[in-house]
């Protein structure tokens, strides 16, 4: 994202943590099923995965 005010709090606000991310690919949209699996990576319930995991793989 290169908006100005994007910057200012990326650039405010770096060296505060750490950023991760988690993608997979499933066949339907299932909105509860994203947010389950989102919040178990989240509160830590479930690892983080290392690399590309593919959706039969998790």
């Amino acid at each position: 994202m290169g908006r100005p005010d994007h910057i200012a709090v990326v650039r405010a606000h770096r060296g505060s943590g750490t950023m991760r991310a988690a993608a997979w690919e499933a066949e339907d949209f299932d909105p509860d099923a994203v947010w389950g699996r989102a919040r178990a990576l989240l509160t830590g319930s479930t690892p983080w995965p290392q690399g590309f995991v593919r959706q039969e793989d998790a």
